[in-house]
């Protein structure tokens, strides 16, 4: 009996001092009641009539307690209470109902000329998202694009907007003038050095004050197409793929990469509503896609084009220099996939693992230039001559590179093949050789690194008396090196330098 009375009685919910929220079962209303008296009641759905009475009652008990008894949110309330100060009761009851007042004013569609810049929608609601919606926003361009392809604008020159959404750089069809419409400068004037299907910054630029997620990977595809690596994969694609989704495709990887992702799965994270503005690139991409063009690319032109790279930026590096220093490493690189591969010694796991050993060469600036790689695992010795003839021939007769390597390389036989060869090196010498007393080290230098600007290393050094390579080999330089530890370290060398020049590569 208890239990049947129990569930006759209303929920009600209690808010402040001596009001409620009763929720009648008879027909799913709510009442709301102050001090006893009624004060009104509204049906579940009518948002409206619920936020009148929030508005009206919303002094008298916290938004807690509000919004407990109104069965909502505190959010609901906090923002009840933003329309109310702003705009009063109307400002409350015509929020979110048909028939209120158009957003869609005369200024708003001025200001959604930006689609004449060549923004897409996401862009331009968030130029103007406290004025509209973005169904609003998509409306208009709806309107400004079918009002673009109108027949009567069929014979006019592509505009920039037009020519932004189909990435075309130039026209060579002579058109009659159109009515005189102020516009920004129209594509056609993009520089002839632009890669093929490139637009250019003008017809993708985001509006003042828009925000474009991972913007700042800007400065990193501008160095990429600073040091010409979109110019010549453009170059090397051949039939296989079309620039302009190489681009793309390049691009997307390279921004994933700088935000720490490992693979080509990692474009996923950049794929956000300003992708196409990011990317340049109308209709957005996907991993998939990426790696498939990618994967275009390289079964055409993985070899020409890598080739070609590393030429560039080996002259880059040379370019009006006499010498240029040049390091060669060798690290392995693990595989962790299905099939089966030679193993090789890896340092850092300490024991042999399946991988491909990569052969390094970069600059003084630690800046690589380029790499050779190989499953056999060979020594540093059977690549130095490889990478000695590339380097040579690609920067040319007026510029001589200096090779500096590790103990790696440090054999006879490797040493005076590469003497021989009229190849200049810097190396260390394998122990065990005579150590100098302390009194004996003539010279010496401070060397600042980058990492500690304020801790200088002092290093003393003196010209030692030549190694002999043995077995009628000849010989080479030695400068014996005292580090800060007491330890010695010797360097054999071939080029006529003078050794303060070589101690400090």
């Amino acid at each position: 009996m208890l239990a049947g009375v129990a569930k006759t009685e209303p929920d009600r919910i209690w808010f402040g001092k001596g009001g409620c929220v009763v929720e009648r079962h008879d027909d799913g209303t709510h009442a709301v009641f102050v001090r006893g008296e009624l004060l009104g009641i509204y049906a579940a759905d009518d948002v409206a009539t619920r936020d009148m009475y929030i508005a009206m009652v919303m002094e008298q008990a916290s938004r807690e307690e509000i919004a407990r008894a109104f069965r909502g949110s505190v959010a609901t309330v906090g923002r009840v209470k933003t329309r109310f100060n702003e705009g009063g009761a109307r400002a409350v009851a015509d929020h979110g109902r048909r028939g209120g007042w158009t957003v869609r004013t005369p200024r708003l569609v001025e200001r959604l000329a930006l689609f004449g810049k060549g923004l897409r929608p996401r862009a331009a609601h968030a130029a103007v998202a406290k004025q509209a919606s973005y169904r609003t926003v998509h409306a208009v361009y709806r309107e400004w694009k079918e009002s673009r392809s109108a027949p009567v604008l069929a014979v006019a020159p592509e505009t920039p907007a037009q020519a932004s959404l189909s990435f075309t750089a130039t026209s060579d069809v002579e058109t009659p003038p159109v009515a005189p419409v102020e516009s920004p400068a129209p594509v056609a004037t993009a520089p002839s050095i632009a890669t093929p299907g490139e637009p250019v910054l003008e017809a993708v630029a985001p509006a003042t004050g828009a925000i474009v997620q991972h913007v700042g990977s800007w400065l990193l595809l501008g160095g990429l197409r600073e040091l010409g690596f979109h110019d010549l994969a453009a170059q090397h694609c051949g039939e296989a793929v079309a620039p302009a989704s190489l681009r793309t495709a390049i691009d997307a990887t390279a921004v994933s990469l700088a935000l720490g992702e490992d693979s080509v799965e990692g474009v996923r994270r950049i794929a956000t509503p300003t992708a196409e503005t990011l990317l340049r690139h109308a209709g957005g991409m996907s991993a998939s896609w990426v790696r498939r063009v990618l994967h275009d690319f390289a079964d055409a032109s993985a070899k020409p084009f890598t080739e070609a790279m590393a030429r560039r930026l080996l002259s880059r590096a040379g370019a009006g220099e006499d010498r240029v220093f040049l390091y060669v490493d060798n690290h392995l690189r693990p595989y962790t996939g299905e099939h089966v591969i030679r193993k090789g010694w890896r340092m850092q796991d300490k024991r042999a693992v399946p991988g491909t050993t990569d052969y390094y060469v970069h600059d003084e600036e630690g800046c690589p230039l380029f790499r050779m790689s190989t499953t056999s695992h060979d020594s540093l010795c059977a690549w130095l001559m490889p990478v000695v003839e590339f380097a040579e021939l690609s920067l040319g007769e007026e510029v001589t590179p200096v090779f500096f390597f590790n103990r790696g390389g440090a054999f006879p036989k490797t040493m005076a093949e590469l003497r021989d060869a009229g190849a200049e090196f810097v190396t260390y010498e394998r122990k065990p050789y005579r150590e100098l007393g302390a009194n004996e080290f003539k010279e010496s230098l401070s060397i600042t690194l980058a990492s500690k600007p304020h801790r200088p290393i002092r290093i003393a050094y003196t010209e030692a008396p030549q190694k002999n390579l043995r077995f009628e080999r000849g010989r080479v330089r030695r400068i014996a090196l005292l580090i800060p530890d007491g330890a010695q370290v010797n360097l054999l060398a071939v080029p006529a330098l003078p050794a303060e020049a070589l101690v400090r590569g």
